[in-house]
């Protein structure tokens, strides 16, 4: 796509925990691998990102290096700071030292954003659980809002402050696909009681696994380890929605049509 900016996806939650860095690195990996396009993988969770750490990724470099080139920080100088992981599959690092996070601007992640997406097909942002002055960056120039949350009551509060918070900054709800992680665990509260909670549809529902924090301390991502996990396949229907792809036929509809029993 030479003329035609990648699409830019932004994985958010205001609570910490939810299952961010998973649902991103994930995600990069199966645009990755299915897609045909090349992906970049930005952590802006600038304090305390673990992108790094899930994918096992020497910090050779980072957005951090990137503070000295504001003023000439061209595709060039940024193709120096990512680091290749995969074929098709770059990262762009949060800074080593959480001091430095304070010298990374909105502007300086404006620019990169940018950039990336001319040198991309698509850009998948992991974010900190904050309404930054970087994060607002992120979700003003992206494509798809990808709001995560878990069946419990605080998170689910954090959900519907940030919903009402996006509306308020006059954000499109249709940039918006809510995503419940660990959706099967029974807590009490429903996929139901998220969508009236924020009065949208639950887009993709994951469910809970030991697999993926297994699979986050092997340093691998589930999804290239065990494509055919549950996990693995939730997260390529996520894919395959951004993607445009319409979803896989459920032999449930299938038997619904028939007049079957369920």
């Amino acid at each position: 796509s030479l003329n035609k900016a990648g699409k830019t996806i932004l994985v958010f939650s205001a609570k910490g925990g939810c299952g961010k860095t998973t649902v991103s690195t994930n995600l990069a990996e199966s645009l990755a691998a299915t897609s045909g396009g090349t992906v970049c993988l930005v952590d802006f969770d600038l304090q305390f990102g673990d992108v790094g750490i899930a994918l096992r990724i020497n910090p050779s470099k980072s957005i951090s290096n990137a503070v000295e080139m504001k003023d000439h920080l061209d595709k060039q100088a940024l193709s120096s700071l990512v680091i290749n992981y995969k074929p098709k599959f770059d990262v762009l690092l949060a800074p080593a030292n959480p001091v430095d996070a304070e010298y990374v601007t909105g502007d300086l992640c404006r620019s990169v954003l940018n950039q990336l997406r001319e040198m991309y097909d698509y850009v998948v942002i992991d974010s900190s659980p904050a309404f930054t002055d970087v994060i607002l960056e992120a979700f003003d120039i992206a494509d798809h809002h990808l709001l995560l949350t878990t069946l419990d009551v605080p998170t689910l509060k954090n959900l519907r402050v940030s919903s009402s918070t996006l509306d308020e900054l006059g954000l499109p709800s249709s940039k918006r696909i809510v995503i419940v992680n660990q959706s099967d665990l029974n807590a009490g509260l429903t996929v139901q009681d998220v969508e009236r909670s924020i009065d949208s549809p639950v887009a993709i529902q994951i469910p809970a696994s030991n697999a993926v924090p297994t699979s986050v301390n092997r340093g691998v991502t589930l999804y290239s380890s065990e494509p055919k996990h549950p996990v693995s396949k939730a997260i390529q229907s996520l894919a395959d929605l951004l993607l445009d792809k319409p979803p896989a036929k459920s032999g449930l509809r299938i038997l619904r049509k028939r007049g079957g029993k369920k």
